[in-house]
């Protein structure tokens, strides 16, 4: 290839990139700005998006590089052309801020923490905000996720127990997606390690017990919290290989009493939160041949699927995860037909026949995995 084709091969994909991963400035405030990176300005609003979704860096602030690793393989998978993808940067002083932008502390960011300048807004009041702007500016939204992985997923856990955002749309679906946080907000002194001699397992950010006290934005009391973390659509996902402990690892008494790393971490959340109630809406799975990447964790299918797909077409995703894995760990369950089905409440669910052996396999994605064989009566295998 001649030299100037070489220099015209590398402009295009400079420019590319720069399309691809736009800076905006969001207004929070008057005279209160907040730098994000989209595939579309938020203010322009447009018809043509059903989805939104707002996705939170870890704590390098890398908000250009999580917006390109959630918008890549949203467009590859078709979902961009429909979806405002949306990463805003949180910065600290550290970063040079311009007069007229918000800046946190390294650490206050992630918990919601108030700014260090201006108005002092808290980091969660600017993407209720954000949020707001994309309500009002794209009339036919029907869903939004909110997505944060390692420390955007400490913040994503924290806001899905805080935020009033639902209240913008009574009809608008939300799901908020926590991908390997280094450590979870509990809704009581119950945790899977010894807390004996840690004086902060219990408190903000570790805990919701004072998160009226610690921030200065809510003032909802743990039961409200309680309620809120059972009833809303939140996602944990974790790497099947995040289990070193890093220097981005928090080793402190309050974090090594929810487990020794992310992976465990994750593990032992939920089954904390299964045992505090039957009847919550958390969701959790294990990707795959993923360590502590949020390019592994986006990427994945069950990234794409629980961040983009909503109603019908999220319940099939899953079920068809579930049947895969359930295969895949029972190799005499070959050559399945699989067609939807309901329980005797009326959820919808779907059920794979594997003639070959006379076992059936029943799913209802949002209450249990069931296994009929022939010469045996129902086993539940396990909740999703």
């Amino acid at each position: 290839m001649k030299r100037h084709h070489f220099f015209w091969f590398f402009i295009v994909l400079f420019i590319g990139r720069l399309v691809h991963a736009a800076e905006y400035r969001f207004a929070v405030a008057p005279g209160n700005t907040l730098t994000y990176h989209a595939n579309r300005a938020v203010n322009e609003g447009s018809n043509s998006v059903t989805h939104a979704v707002i996705v939170v860096h870890g704590t390098d602030r890398n908000a250009d590089d999580y917006f390109d690793r959630m918008h890549k393989p949203a467009s590859d998978a078709g979902y961009a052309s429909k979806s405002l993808v949306l990463a805003p940067r949180f910065v600290t002083v550290d970063d040079n801020p311009r007069a007229n932008q918000l800046y946190w502390t390294s650490a206050g960011w992630k918990k919601g923490f108030r700014a260090v300048n201006l108005n002092r807004l808290s980091s969660f009041t600017v993407v209720d905000e954000l949020v707001q702007e994309i309500v009002e500016r794209h009339t036919n939204l029907e869903s939004l996720t909110l997505i944060g992985h390692s420390a955007g997923g400490q913040f994503v856990q924290r806001y899905a127990g805080l935020t009033d955002i639902d209240k913008l749309d009574s009809g608008l679906k939300i799901r908020f997606i926590a991908a390997n946080p280094s450590s979870y907000a509990y809704l009581s002194p119950d945790r899977p390690a010894s807390t004996g001699g840690c004086a902060t397992f219990d408190k903000y950010k570790y805990s919701f017990r004072d998160a009226d006290e610690a921030l200065a934005y809510t003032t909802k009391n743990l039961e409200q919290i309680k309620a809120l973390m059972l009833s809303r659509d939140i996602v944990v996902l974790a790497g099947e290989r995040d289990k070193e402990v890093s220097s981005t690892l928090d080793v402190s008494c309050a974090a090594l009493a929810q487990g020794d790393h992310r992976l465990a971490r994750a593990e032992n959340y939920y089954a904390y939160i299964n045992e505090l109630s039957k009847n919550h809406n958390h969701f959790f799975e294990i990707v795959p041949s993923v360590g502590h990447s949020s390019t592994g964790v986006f990427r994945s299918q069950v990234g794409l699927d629980e961040t983009f797909l909503f109603d019908d077409a999220h319940r099939l995703a899953r079920a068809n995860r579930a049947f895969n894995r359930i295969e895949s760990e029972n190799p005499e369950l070959k050559n399945g037909s699989q067609t939807k089905t309901k329980n005797l409440d009326g959820k919808i669910g779907y059920c794979r026949v594997y003639p070959e052996t006379q076992s059936t396999v029943y799913l209802w994605t949002d209450d249990y995995i069931w296994l009929q064989l022939s010469d045996m009566d129902w086993m539940r295998l396990f909740k999703l």
